[in-house]
């Protein structure tokens, strides 16, 4: 994956995280109808944070809904992942998905 830089834009002059999450939030209210009644978000893989999230439009991410709680954890081990191995926007990475 690629490391979207802050404030990105792709070719339509959006962010990659605007589109990206954008995309995710399409997918989740179409299949998880009832998250935020059952206080879960969705969240996606390949992060928001990259260029290779839902905002492509090729449909090639998943989604989950997931607890609110758990949702918040993963953002902060994320951001934990990104300063500790200092990937920085515009940095190549990958991640094993178990």
């Amino acid at each position: 994956m690629d490391r979207a830089t802050s404030g990105q834009k792709a070719p339509d002059g959006r962010t990659w995280y605007s589109k990206n999450e954008s995309a995710k939030n399409k997918v989740c209210k179409a299949d998880f109808p009832n998250a935020a009644a059952e206080e879960k978000r969705c969240d996606e893989y390949p992060f928001a944070s990259t260029l290779q999230g839902g905002g492509l439009g090729n449909g090639n991410f998943s989604i989950r809904a997931l607890e609110k709680s758990h949702n918040s954890s993963e953002g902060w081990h994320k951001s934990v992942f990104y300063a500790r191995y200092r990937v920085a926007g515009g940095n190549h990475f990958w991640v094993s998905v178990e």
